[in-house]
C-alpha cells in the first residue's frame, strides 16, 4: 500500500509538473537495521540517529516483509538525520507515515534548520489495514506532502504521543524545481524564468521553438529527427513510449566474439586491403574502411517478428577518420538495394533519406574524427535484413568505421498487433 500511494503521486509530479525532479529521497527501500554506537554508527540506520545520545534510531524490524522502519514512541520520541539538508528556493516534501497504537490529537513534528511541520492524529477505534506493514501489525498509513521554502538543516522527526502510540517513517521524496526542458538555466522563484536556452536566446524569459522541420528532445538542443526510442513528437518535444528493439547488431571489444564475427567485409577490388578489424579503442567500431570497401551483416529477427510495424526504423551509428573526401561518401543498403547516404559537397555534410540525429567529435587516435548518429523509417515487408554499408571515397586519407546498428518497430509501440 505504501508503495502504491508514494507510486501515484510520483506520478502526479512527474506527468502533470514536468519541471519537478526527485532531489533526495530517504527510507525508501526494504532494509534491516541494527543498533551501534561504535563508528559510524548512523549508517546502521538508514543515516538516522537519537541525537540525545549518539546512537543509532529506534527502530522495529519485521520479517513480513524483511525489512525495518524507523519508529517513534514515548521512551524514543525523536529521530534525526545525520546530514545536514539544503534546501534551495521552494520545495516539495513527500513521505508516508504509519500510524499504529493510541493516538489522541497527537503531533508529528518535522522541521529542518528554522521551517516545522506539524501533523495532528488520533487513531480510530479499529485501524483499517494489516498487511502492507509490519507482519500483521494494525496500522494506517498517512501520505504528507507540502512545501518548503530556502533553509539549512538536520532533518528531525519528534512524536508528542504520550499514549502507547508509535509512528514509523518511510519513503520521504523531496523534489525541487528543474527547468523548464528548452531551458539550460533558469531563474525566478519557481525556477520557470529561462536565462539561457539549448535552441536561441530567451525572449521575455521563454526560449523560442525550433526552427520548422527540427525537433527538440527535453533538455537537448534542436535536431533534424527525434532518436529512435522518442519517435512521437508532441507539445513541442520528443515523446519517449516504449518500442520494441527487434534486433541490434554492434561490435565486442573481443575481438573473436560471436558478435563480431556476424560483421563481414566487403573488399574493392581495386584497393585491396586486409587491415580492417574489430578494434578494443573506444568507441569500439569495424573497421578502417577506405576507398570503395565496406562492410555487411544479415539480420534474420525481423522475418519471425510477431507484432505489427508501422514503418521500419533504423539508426546507424558509425565513425569517420579525417574529413570525408570531398563529393565522396557512405551508401547504406537493404537487401542489396540502395536506401539512402552521407556525403559531403561544398555545402558540407548532407544526407539522402537519413536524418542525422547526432553528429560530435569523437576523440581517437586518429586527428580528426566525427561519430555520426542516423536514423531513417522505411516501409519494407518483414522479412530478413541484409544491411550493407560501402564508401565511394576517392583517396586513403581519410576512412569510416561502423559501430552499431538498430532495427525498431519504427513508429508502432511494442507488443502492438495491428499499427495503422
Amino acid at each position: 500500500m505504501n508503495f502504491l500511494i508514494i507510486f501515484i503521486l510520483e506520478g502526479l509530479l512527474q506527468f502533470s509538473k514536468s519541471q519537478w525532479q526527485s532531489y533526495v529521497n530517504y527510507l525508501t527501500k526494504n532494509t534491516k537495521f541494527s543498533y551501534d554506537q561504535g563508528k559510524d554508527f548512523y549508517e546502521h540506520t538508514g543515516n538516522f540517529l537519537i541525537s540525545s545520545n549518539q546512537s543509532t534510531a529506534n527502530f522495529i524490524t519485521c520479517t513480513s516483509p524483511e525489512t525495518s522502519y524507523i519508529t517513534l514512541n514515548q521512551i524514543y520520541p525523536s529521530a534525526q538525520h545525520y546530514f545536514s539538508t539544503s534546501i534551495v528556493n521552494e520545495q516539495w516534501i513527500l513521505m508516508d507515515l504509519f500510524f499504529h497504537g493510541t493516538w489522541l490529537s497527537e503531533n508529528v513534528e518535522f522541521r529542518i534548520g528554522q521551517f516545522s511541520y506539524s501533523y495532528s492524529y488520533t487513531s480510530p477505534t479499529t485501524y483499517p489495514m494489516k498487511i502492507g506493514f509490519c507482519d500483521s501489525i494494525p496500522f494506517e498509513v498517512k501520505t504528507l506532502n507540502f512545501s518548503i521554502s530556502q533553509t539549512v538543516g538536520r532533518m528531525n522527526f519528534t512524536s508528542s504521543n504520550q499514549n502507547q502510540g508509535f509512528v514509523s517513517l518511510r519513503n520521504i521524496f523531496i523534489y525541487t524545481f528543474k527547468c523548464y526542458p528548452s531551458c539550460i538555466s533558469c531563474t525566478g522563484p519557481k525556477q520557470n524564468e529561462c536565462t539561457r536556452c539549448y535552441y536561441g536566446l530567451p525572449t521575455n524569459n521563454i526560449c523560442p521553438p525550433c526552427p520548422i522541420n527540427q525537433y527538440q528532445s527535453k533538455y537537448q538542443t534542436c535536431r533534424d529527427i527525434c532518436d529512435i526510442d522518442s519517435p512521437l513528437y508532441s507539445n513541442g518535444f520528443c515523446k519517449q513510449y516504449p518500442i520494441n528493439l527487434i534486433e541490434a547488431g554492434d561490435v565486442d571489444y573481443d575481438v573473436a566474439s560471436t558478435d563480431n564475427l556476424r560483421w563481414n567485409i566487403k573488399y574493392d577490388e581495386k584497393h585491396l586491403d586486409l587491415s580492417p578489424t574489430p578494434t578494443q579503442k573506444y568507441p569500439e567500431f569495424y573497421g578502417t574502411f577506405k576507398f570503395n570497401s565496406g562492410i555487411y551483416r544479415y539480420f534474420n529477427k525481423l522475418s519471425t517478428y510477431i507484432y505489427s510495424t508501422y514503418l521500419v526504423g533504423f539508426k546507424i551509428d558509425f565513425i569517420t577518420f579525417n574529413d570525408i573526401p570531398m563529393n565522396c561518401g557512405i551508401q547504406f543498403k537493404i537487401n542489396n538495394t540502395y536506401y539512402g547516404s552521407i556525403y559531403r559537397n561544398a555545402s558540407g555534410i548532407q544526407t539522402h533519406r537519413f536524418k542525422i540525429f547526432d553528429s560530435y567529435e569523437q576523440s581517437s587516435f586518429y586527428n580528426q574524427s566525427m561519430r555520426y548518429h542516423l536514423i531513417a523509417y522505411f516501409d519494407i515487408p518483414k522479412y530478413s535484413v541484409l544491411f550493407s554499408a560501402i564508401g565511394n571515397y576517392t583517396d586513403d586519407t581519410a576512412g569510416w568505421g561502423i559501430i552499431l546498428l538498430k532495427i525498431t518497430s519504427g513508429y508502432c509501440p511494442s507488443y502492438c498487433l495491428l499499427c495503422e
